[in-house]
């Protein structure tokens, strides 16, 4: 099994969706990229990455490497992720917050629920004579050699991701492949959904669509402001440097990130066998029932008494 194809960014979707509240429940208050590439001797820094594009570093000696990163308030949406190989590293990170306002006029649970695409975090053997594996574009690499690819000193990939309310965890994650090894960590009770070592690629961690369902935000007083922050951060490193283009297989490329939903954005990475449709939403629920208005109230205690007077005087005939 090979992987359909590289995998870049951190992305969640949002279609606006709430429930006993207003469009405007929730707002985007950062969005904040920032990235670096090194390629051989070409370096290049990205504060304030911009939404929505790739960049990208190489040199003539087969070097490459390039950082990813997608945005937009609305729908919600964000991607960040980084790739490399020969003789190059990347980085890329971001943050974003929103404020989540309970105008629904009563004390409310919140909680809110979000897709987390399919991905993979790793070092794998990428198939250059396939022409979805251009060297000049090795973020969008769509094939890879089956095959344990060995990692020497210095090439690395991890990922590192979180979600906070008000400063409070709510969930996250840390993945990394190097040299000493693979490790991944979770908070407790969270998953990605069938996480683990690629069939085909023992050194890269794959997962597929990941629903994160009715996660509570706590109670909400009238008008009240929670803060929800989203933290993501990818790293890749590869040491192969000159001469490794001569042989594909000993070329391995680095990779780091979430996926993006179909059809890509700009360039960033259709993950691997995905076909959930992108999903975020935000829920209010009133703490206590709502109570009847008083004249409905009396309404329907009329319409009892009348049903039992009828019945009393069916019951006299």
């Amino acid at each position: 099994m090979t992987l359909k194809s590289a995998i870049l960014g951190s992305l969640f979707a949002a279609a606006a969706i709430f429930a006993g509240a207003t469009a405007h429940a929730a707002t985007v208050t950062t969005f904040d990229f920032q990235g670096s590439a090194s390629a051989g001797q070409n370096g290049i820094l990205l504060p304030g990455f911009p939404a929505g594009g790739v960049a990208r570093v190489a040199d003539p000696s087969f070097n490459y490497a390039a950082t990813v990163g997608a945005g937009a308030a609305n729908p919600f949406i964000f991607a960040v992720g980084a790739a490399s190989a020969g003789k190059a590293s990347a980085d890329a990170s971001v943050t974003v917050t929103i404020d989540i306002t309970n105008d629904t006029g009563v004390a409310s649970d919140g909680s809110f629920s979000a897709l987390i695409f399919a991905g993979a975090v790793g070092v794998a053997n990428p198939d250059f004579t396939s022409a979805s594996c251009a060297k000049t574009a090795i973020e969008s690499c769509g094939k890879f050699l089956s095959g344990t690819t060995s990692i020497n000193p210095g090439e690395a990939a991890s990922l590192d991701f979180s979600a906070l309310l008000d400063g409070a965890l709510l969930y996250g994650g840390s993945i990394a492949v190097n040299s000493a090894g693979k490790s991944a960590t979770f908070s407790n009770g969270f998953s990605l959904t069938g996480f683990g070592p690629d069939a085909a690629n023992a050194n890269l961690f794959s997962w597929a669509d990941t629903l994160i369902s009715g996660v509570s935000l706590g109670v909400f007083a009238p008008g009240e402001t929670k803060t929800l922050t989203f933290l993501v951060s990818a790293s890749v490193a590869t040491a192969a440097g000159f001469g490794c283009k001569l042989v594909a297989y000993n070329c391995p490329l680095a990779l780091s990130g979430f996926g993006d939903p179909p059809p890509g954005n700009g360039g960033v990475i259709i993950g691997p066998g995905r076909t959930s449709a992108s999903f975020f939403s935000f829920v209010f629920q009133p703490v206590t029932p709502i109570p009847l208005p008083p004249a409905l109230f009396l309404f329907t205690t009329a319409i009892a008494a009348f049903g039992f007077a009828k019945g009393a005087g069916n019951r006299r005939g």
